[in-house]
C-alpha cells in the first residue's frame, strides 16, 4: 500500500502546467482575484497525479486564472498580450513535456534547467513585447539583476513628472504627511527599497492616485510595476533567474532549443549511474 502510495504522489520531472499557471498567478497576484482559480487548480492537478489530463480544462487555465482577472485588474490590451504570449508559450510546453523522455531525472534535475533555458529566455521575449507595443523603462536597467526592478520602473515614471525623482513621485500620489497617506508613503518606500513586495491592490491605489494627479503614465505605469513585482517574485523563487535573462538581452536572445539540453542532461544522469 505505502509503495503504491509513493508512486502516485512522487512528482513527474516536468512541472505540471497546473502549477506553472499557479506560480505565474501568484507572481502576479491574481490568485485572489480569480474566484474559480483553486476550484481549476485542484481538478489540475488531481488529473496530474493520475497520470491524465482533461485537455479541454487544460485549455481554459490561461483564461481563467490569468487573462480575465488580469483585464479585470489592469486592461484589455496589455491582458491580450499576455493572453496569446501565456498560450503560445503553453503549446510549446505541452510539445516538450509529450515528446521529451527523462528517464531517471528527478525535478532537482529538470526545474533549473528549464528555468535557465526555458522560462527564462521567454520571459525576456515577454518584456521585450511589452516594451515593444506600449514603452516602458529601459530594458538593461529593468533586467540588471543588480538593481530593483520596482524602484527601475518608477525612477523611469518619474521622468515624466515635474519633479522627475521617485521620492516626488510618491509623494504626488500621497501628500499628505498624516494617516493613511504617511501609511501609504511608507509603504511605497519600502517596495523602493526592496524590503516589500507590491501588492495588486497596492499598485492599484497607487496608480490611481497619480492619475487623479493628471500623472499621464498611470495606465502604462500600472503595467510595468505589475511586471517588476512578478520579476521580483520569480527571483525569490530561482534566485540567479534576473542575472540569467540580462545574460540573454545581453547577448541579444538566442535561440535555445530545449530538447537537446535535456536530452544531454538525461545521458549525463544515466552515465553517472553506470
Amino acid at each position: 500500500m505505502s509503495q503504491n502510495t509513493e508512486t502516485t504522489t512522487t512528482p513527474p520531472p516536468f512541472p505540471r502546467l497546473g502549477e506553472i499557471y499557479r506560480v505565474l498567478a501568484l507572481a502576479l497576484d491574481l490568485k485572489k482575484e480569480s474566484q474559480s482559480f483553486e476550484k481549476l487548480y485542484r481538478n489540475i492537478d488531481r488529473l496530474a497525479r493520475a497520470g491524465d489530463y482533461d485537455w479541454s480544462l487544460l485549455s481554459t487555465l490561461c483564461e481563467k486564472l490569468i487573462s480575465e482577472p488580469l483585464k479585470e485588474q489592469t486592461d484589455a490590451e496589455f491582458s491580450e498580450l499576455i493572453k496569446s504570449f501565456t498560450l503560445e508559450i503553453h503549446e510549446k510546453y505541452l510539445d516538450i513535456v509529450t515528446n521529451t523522455s527523462l528517464d531517471n531525472m528527478s525535478r532537482q534535475d529538470t526545474i533549473p534547467l528549464l528555468v535557465n533555458n526555458y522560462f527564462s529566455v521567454n520571459g525576456c521575449l515577454l518584456i521585450l513585447y511589452i516594451h515593444e507595443k506600449f514603452g516602458g523603462p529601459e530594458i538593461t536597467y529593468f533586467s540588471d539583476h543588480h538593481l530593483n526592478p520596482i524602484k527601475v520602473v518608477l525612477d523611469w515614471a518619474s521622468q515624466s513628472s515635474d519633479d522627475p525623482s521617485v521620492k516626488s513621485l510618491i509623494k504626488m500620489a500621497f501628500p499628505e504627511t498624516m494617516d493613511e497617506d504617511k501609511t501609504n508613503r511608507d509603504t511605497a518606500n519600502r517596495w523602493v527599497c526592496g524590503k516589500q513586495l507590491p501588492d495588486l491592490n497596492s499598485i492599484q491605489k497607487f496608480v490611481k492616485k497619480l492619475k487623479n494627479q493628471n500623472f499621464t503614465k498611470y495606465e502604462n505605469l500600472c503595467r510595468w510595476l505589475l511586471i517588476a513585482r512578478a520579476l521580483a517574485y520569480f527571483e525569490g523563487k530561482f534566485p540567479g533567474l534576473r542575472h540569467t535573462m540580462h545574460q540573454y538581452f545581453q547577448a541579444k536572445l538566442p535561440v535555445i532549443d530545449i530538447v537537446p539540453v535535456l536530452d544531454d542532461a538525461v545521458i549525463q544522469k544515466g552515465n553517472s549511474w553506470a
